[in-house]
């Protein structure tokens, strides 16, 4: 495990940089990120990704975030909610499956009236994806805007697992993706986290040897004159019950929504396989979603049966609900799961997804 005080990375990187902060739509953000229109994934985000394995910094790596605009006037949000968006949070699963996951995006008729997507493990250039830019192709097929963080520069490797293999280094990260102007964004790096770093040689094959750790991605969305703002969470595996690393990182993001007084929406892979004991059984010792709703957040999904709420594991016979959406200073409804039938072909977590709503 591996600590750092700050939780805020804001420095350059390699490629076009702008600092995104004063918006051109609507008001104006105090997320300061620095990011990059570059989205050629053969050109890295992070500077480590240049001689990965003579990097200073192995853990808490410098990386740019990247960002692309692909909503207009005609790709307004498909619903005439008012002060409401449709939010899902998916798994992507590195995107291995993009192709049929932009379809269900793209057709399914609870999907496609999406407005703001939290994906969770997505590639840039890997070759398991075909070196696509997955958050990028995800966003141009949906004419969404987005911005991608990296959390991992992945190092090269053989697997038996093709999800695992790459075979020259690449990234893979977390993104947010709207139909409405995102005014800003800010990448999280958690204050402590996994180490994946493995020396070249025989031991990395069918392992993970990865530069970097733990991130998330924040971003205001100015939704019809409302400000919003996201979470792009992926929150590291805790298997054996250090609740120090996942609490830790719920505590990054509370802190670091502390201040806000519009509504917040965070979401993703949070790994927190023990919330489902607590769903059944009314304890606390999930100590990470704890952390959000004793300060403030809901659970979007509260009002579903447990049993209609695993979202990963169902294959393995230990269905576990890891994929959450939490919201403060707003309300949800409609909430829902992917079905198993639909979409469990398509990436080892099931989409959820819920419809916000504010004052």
């Amino acid at each position: 495990m591996k600590i750092k005080p700050a939780i805020s990375i804001i420095l350059p990187a390699i490629a076009l940089l702008v600092l995104f902060g004063s918006a051109s739509h609507g008001e104006s953000s105090n997320l300061k990120g620095i990011l990059t229109t570059n989205s050629d994934p053969a050109i890295p985000l992070c500077e480590e990704a240049l001689n990965p394995d003579n990097a200073v910094e192995k853990v808490f790596i410098h990386c740019a975030l990247e960002r692309g605009e692909f909503s207009g006037p005609s790709e307004k949000p498909q619903l005439a909610r008012g002060k409401s968006a449709k939010v899902v949070a998916y798994n992507i699963e590195r995107g291995m499956e993009i192709e049929k996951q932009i379809k269900l995006l793209a057709e399914h008729p609870v999907f496609k009236e999406a407005d703001i997507i939290l994906i969770s493990e997505a590639d840039r250039g890997c070759s398991r994806t075909g070196k696509l830019n997955v958050t990028r192709h995800i966003a141009q097929a949906l004419k969404m805007n987005y911005v991608f963080g990296v959390e991992y520069v992945e190092l090269p490797r053989v697997s038996k697992k093709a999800v695992n293999e790459v075979d020259a280094v690449c990234e893979h990260g977390n993104a947010a993706l709207s139909r409405f102007p995102i005014t800003g964004a800010e990448l999280i790096r958690h204050r402590f986290t996994s180490y994946s770093y493995m020396p070249p040689g025989p031991d990395r094959d069918h392992k993970e040897p990865r530069l970097g750790g733990g991130m998330a991605i924040a971003a205001d969305i100015n939704a019809d004159g409302d400000s919003l703002r996201v979470y792009s969470l992926h929150f590291d595996t805790d298997p054996f019950s250090k609740t120090d690393i996942p609490k830790s990182q719920a505590e990054d993001i509370v802190s670091h929504a502390a201040n806000v007084d519009y509504p917040v929406i965070a979401g993703g892979d949070l790994n927190t396989v023990s919330y489902i004991n607590d769903l059944r059984n009314g304890g606390k010792n999930d100590f990470a979603v704890s952390h959000f709703l004793d300060n403030g957040f809901a659970d979007a999904h509260a009002d579903l049966p447990v049993s209609k709420r695993h979202t990963s594991g169902m294959s393995y016979g230990a269905p576990v609900i890891i994929d959450i959406i939490l919201i403060r200073n707003a309300r949800s409804f409609e909430s829902g799961v992917c079905p198993k039938s639909t979409c469990g072909k398509l990436s080892d977590h099931l989409p959820v997804w819920t419809v916000v709503e504010w004052d």
